[in-house]
Parts: C-alpha cells; sequence; structure tokens
C-alpha cells in the first residue's frame, strides 16, 4: 500500500454516521436480509419491504439489494419517492404519479410536460432494447408511507395513483418492491385490491441482533486495517443495546435488551472513530476496550449529535434553537425522565421545515392516530442527553438570569434560584437593551425574585434597625450607670 493511500485511508471515517447507506458502501451485518428480501422479490415478483424507522430500509435498498439485482442482470429504477412538489407553472393531473415519472426518467420538476405523462408512457421507453424486447424492470419505491403522510385527505389521488401503479405491474416483466415505515401498513388496505396479489408477499426488516451488530462495528474498521477487538465490540454493543425499564415501585432502569439500532450504531461508531483520528493525528491500528471505555460515552456521543442535529436545523429554518431545545425538554420528556408525546411542535415560523429535519436526522419520529399526529422522541436513550446537552447549553448561551430562570421553573420553583438585588436590576437592564419582553416564565421569575428580595432587605433593614437601637439601648444603659456609679 502506499503511502498517499494510507493517508488518505487515515482521514476516512468508515462509520457513515446517521444517514443512509449509499451504493459505493458497504453494508456490513445485513447479507442475510438482501439475500432473502432479493430471493423474495425475484420469486414473487412484488414485495412489500416493512421495518421500524430507523431500522436501516434505505440503507438495505441502497447498498444491498439494488446491486445484487444489478448484478442478476434486471433493470433498476430507483430509489424512487413520491415527494416531488409540483412545479407552479406546470398542470399535474396526479402529484405521485408526477414523482414517479421524474424519478424514471430524471426529468426536471419544472418541465409542464412532466405533470401529464402517464406512467406506462415513461415506462416503456425505458424498458425497450435494441431487439424490440424489454428489459426487465424493478422499481424500487422507498419511504412509500409518503403516499398516506403527504395529504392523508386525498383517497382520490392515492388511488389513482394506485391503479395506475398496478396497471403497469400488470405487466409480467416488471417487478416492484414497496419499502414504507410498518406503523403505516394499515393504511395501504384500501388500495391493495388495486395491486396484483394485493402485496401478499412481505418481508420484515427488524434491528441488528448482536451478531450482526458485532460484524457492522468490526468490520468497516478492519477494512480500513484497524482491529476492533472483540473485547471492545462486545462491551459497545452491549451499551447500545440498553433500554430503560420502569419497575413496580422503583426508578427506571437501564437493562440489555435483544437488539441494537444501526442508526444509534452508526452515530456512535462514527463519533469513536472521529476522536480517536483526532487524538492520534490519524495513526492508530487497534480499538480496545479502554479506548471504547475513554472515548466511547454513548450518552456524550448521543448528546453532541443532538447539538449539531438542532443547530443546524434551526439555522436551516432561521429558527430560536432554545426554543426548540426546550420543546424537546419540556414537550417530549416527562418530569419523570420518559417519553411523552405531543400534537404540537416548537412554537416557531417555519414549524414544519423544523419538524421534517428533525424527523429527518432521527431524533423525533411521527405517529399518526385518529385525531391528528403525535410526535416523540426516536429512542430513549435520548433523553439524558438531551436533558445533560441542554442544561450545559444554556449555561453557556443564556446570560446567567436566564439560565437561572429555567432552573428555577425545573427544580420546582425552588427559591435558591431567585435573584436578588442587582442581579434583578441586571436582568430588567438586559432585557431594555435587547429590546424584547420577557416571556411568561421570566415575568413570573423576576417578578417573586422582586418579591422576596423586597422581603429579604425589608427583614435585613430591620434586622440592622433593631441591631442599632439596640446597640443605643446598651449605650445609654451603660452611661446611666456610669452616672448612678459616679455619684
Amino acid at each position: 500500500m502506499t503511502r498517499a493511500r494510507t493517508m488518505m485511508e487515515e482521514q476516512q471515517n468508515p462509520y457513515v454516521g446517521p444517514r443512509a447507506f449509499e451504493r459505493d458502501e458497504k453494508l456490513y451485518g445485513r447479507d442475510r436480509e438482501a439475500r432473502e428480501l432479493t430471493d423474495a422479490l425475484i420469486a414473487e415478483r412484488i414485495v412489500l419491504l416493512h421495518a421500524p424507522s430507523g431500522a436501516g430500509k434505505t440503507s438495505l435498498l441502497q447498498s444491498a439489494v439494488i446491486p445484487r439485482l444489478e448484478a442478476d442482470g434486471f433493470r433498476v429504477s430507483g430509489p424512487l419517492r413520491i415527494n416531488a412538489v409540483p412545479s407552479r407553472i406546470a398542470t399535474v393531473r396526479n402529484r405521485y404519479i408526477y414523482s414517479t415519472v421524474i424519478g424514471l426518467a430524471d426529468g426536471e420538476a419544472s418541465d409542464p410536460a412532466m405533470g401529464q405523462i402517464e406512467l406506462e408512457g415513461v415506462l416503456e421507453p425505458l424498458e425497450e432494447k435494441a431487439d424490440g424486447s424489454s428489459a426487465e424492470h424493478v422499481l424500487v419505491f422507498d419511504q412509500f408511507e409518503e403516499i398516506l403522510r403527504l395529504d392523508p385527505t386525498d383517497w382520490e389521488g392515492q388511488a389513482a395513483f394506485f391503479r395506475e401503479v398496478g396497471a403497469a405491474l400488470e405487466n409480467q416483466g416488471r417487478w416492484a418492491v414497496f419499502s414504507m415505515r410498518e406503523d403505516f401498513m394499515g393504511g395501504l388496505d384500501r388500495y391493495l385490491g388495486q395491486i396484483p396479489l394485493g402485496l401478499q408477499t412481505r418481508y420484515r426488516l427488524d434491528f441488528l441482533e448482536r451478531p450482526a451488530a458485532m460484524q457492522a462495528i468490526q468490520h468497516p474498521a478492519r477494512d480500513l486495517g484497524v482491529d476492533f477487538t472483540d473485547g471492545a465490540a462486545d462491551l459497545l454493543v452491549r451499551d447500545l443495546s440498553m433500554i430503560r425499564v420502569q419497575r413496580p415501585s422503583q426508578e427506571p432502569e437501564l437493562v440489555p435488551g435483544p437488539y441494537i439500532e444501526p442508526v444509534q450504531l452508526q452515530v456512535v461508531c462514527h463519533r469513536l472513530w472521529k476522536t480517536l483520528a483526532k487524538a492520534s493525528s490519524g495513526h492508530f491500528t487497534s480499538i480496545g476496550e479502554q479506548q471504547v471505555k475513554e472515548h466511547s460515552d454513548f450518552d456524550r456521543a448521543l448528546g453532541k449529535y443532538y447539538a449539531e442535529a438542532v443547530a443546524e436545523v434551526a439555522g436551516e429554518a432561521a429558527a430560536s434553537e432554545r426554543i426548540i431545545r426546550d420543546w424537546f425538554e419540556t414537550q417530549l420528556i416527562t418530569v419523570q425522565g420518559f417519553r411523552s408525546q405531543t400534537l404540537t411542535g416548537p412554537e416557531v415560523d417555519d414549524v414544519g421545515d423544523v419538524l421534517s429535519g428533525l424527523q429527518n436526522r432521527y431524533l423525533i419520529r411521527p405517529d399518526d392516530r385518529v385525531g391528528g399526529t403525535w410526535l416523540e422522541l426516536a429512542h430513549d436513550r435520548l433523553i439524558d442527553p438531551i436533558r445533560t446537552n441542554n442544561r450545559t447549553w444554556r449555561r453557556h448561551h443564556l446570560a446567567r438570569w436566564e439560565f437561572a430562570a429555567d432552573e428555577w421553573q425545573r427544580s420546582g420553583r425552588e427559591a435558591s434560584y431567585l435573584l436578588r438585588g442587582d442581579d434583578i436590576r441586571r436582568a430588567r437592564r438586559w432585557l431594555t437593551q435587547g429590546g424584547r419582553k420577557p416571556n411568561p416564565l421570566e415575568s413570573e421569575f423576576l417578578e417573586r425574585s422582586k418579591e422576596t428580595w423586597a422581603g429579604r432587605s425589608l427583614r435585613m433593614k430591620i434586622g440592622t434597625a433593631i441591631v442599632a437601637l439596640g446597640a443605643v439601648v446598651v449605650v445609654e444603659s451603660i452611661a446611666l450607670i456610669l452616672l448612678l456609679f459616679n455619684r
């Protein structure tokens, strides 16, 4: 291996972090799933792939399944999404077909003609060979729950999409994979009759079991010549598998669970590698238990990831980072330290963009029920990292009195956090100079501080007066005694 290649690889991070694996990246720990899904598709022609959020459906398709299909001689289109936003100048007969056509034809969303093309009209030219025969074609629809989520009231448009796709799949030379989150599967029931065989063939992708997680940890490092030892990997797997359990009449505790979430594994390993590379200037050949203990603090890694994600989302949406952080802690986490759910997002202007950004970074997930979409943390292991990181952020980014106000609220109105004397005046001056009004919590905090300080000041003045009066009485008494004595 040349020195140039060695130096280049030293700068690489073999763990992708929170994003999906791409086509040219090796996905370890999923060989069985990739083989089983590919075999099911070839045998049955139409398959519904479903999984819980964060299990890695997109990674499996892009990095493992699509390359296998192409190696078997299939033409593969996708992953296709049905979430394209129609151009203002385009007349679109069906937004979902429009999205599919753009993905198939690599078309421009601004092309007015794209909004009128039927699915069959773009499939036939793609599939036609030089000899006039048709290529075997696989359509891969990813994040297919979007058909139900983009506009839950658009039953007519959804039905039209399924009729057109179903008609296209009557052609025996076409295969299809529909990949979606399993908590949305029930919404497909009314449309199953439009798809050949009614999506009877289904494949469930679960989180990683321990042996697969060990592969996902060790093999990427090994590809770059770094030995991630068995003991270190096992220690990391145990930490990643921890789940919060509420015992009867006891405080919640963390216990090892049967699965590891791929997204969390990638986040922690990515940050571990980054930390070690920085500490060693890119020169290290092994990762042992001691290094994992020193550098792979799981809660710290998740806390840093949370901080980076919130800062990015706030910047993209021009929203207040503090409001987003407060929303996480007050609406998504209970006082007892468990996940909560809310129907409302943070109070920012572009709340839709903020929520979408947080979902895409695997911090929150929606739970659609009758009556609305409930929002919750993506995993309960985020609770402690969020609380800790929020407190650190507030300490470094808020004025002293703002931090005290937050701590006062979180402590249940503990009087020790209230301001005194000059601090009260500085807080009011800070607000005046900043040109903003205090929020209800801040107003209550400042008023309570003022009242408490006024009462304390009065007591201090009374005490001082009593002491002074006592001193006068003592002096006068001594003088009187001396006078009587001199007589």
